[in-house]
C-alpha cells in the first residue's frame, strides 16, 4: 500500500477495534493523529512505514495497548514520555531502526515481556 494518511475521524466510530494493522506503507510520525480515536485498541502494527520520532501524543490514551510493533521505521528519537500510558503494554518490537540512545522512555513499563531492539545504533540506555 501507498497510505500516509488517515483522517483522525474517520477510524473514531470503530469503538471495538482492537487490532490495526498499516506496516508496509508510508506513514509519517506526524500523520498518526488518527490513533487517538482508538480507545480499545490492543495491538497495533505500523512496522515497514517512515516513521522518524515516537512523541507522547501518539499514544495518550491506550491504556489497553499489549503489543505495538514499530520495527524498519527510521526512528531515531523517542520521547521520554511516549510509552508513559502504555501500562499493559507487554510486547514493544522497536527493531531495525536508528536509534541511539533509550531514555527514561521504557521506565513506566511494568509490563513489558519482550522488548526488541534488534539492528539499532544504541549508545546510551538509561
Amino acid at each position: 500500500n501507498d497510505m500516509f494518511k488517515i483522517e483522525p475521524n474517520l477510524l473514531k466510530k470503530l469503538k471495538n477495534l482492537v487490532t490495526f494493522s498499516a506496516s508496509l506503507n508510508l506513514f509519517l510520525t506526524e500523520k498518526l493523529i488518527f490513533l487517538i480515536n482508538l480507545l480499545n485498541i490492543q495491538h497495533i502494527n505500523l512496522s515497514n512505514n517512515k516513521l522518524s520520532k515516537i512523541k507522547k501524543s501518539i499514544f495518550p490514551n491506550h491504556s489497553l495497548l499489549s503489543v505495538l510493533d514499530l520495527s524498519s521505521n527510521f526512528i531515531y528519537e523517542i520521547d521520554k514520555d511516549s510509552f508513559i500510558n502504555l501500562k499493559t503494554l507487554t510486547i514493544l518490537n522497536l527493531a531495525y531502526n536508528k536509534i541511539k540512545c533509550l531514555n527514561k522512555s521504557l521506565k513506566n513499563l511494568n509490563n513489558l515481556q519482550i522488548l526488541n531492539l534488534k539492528s539499532n545504533s544504541i549508545e546510551i540506555f538509561y
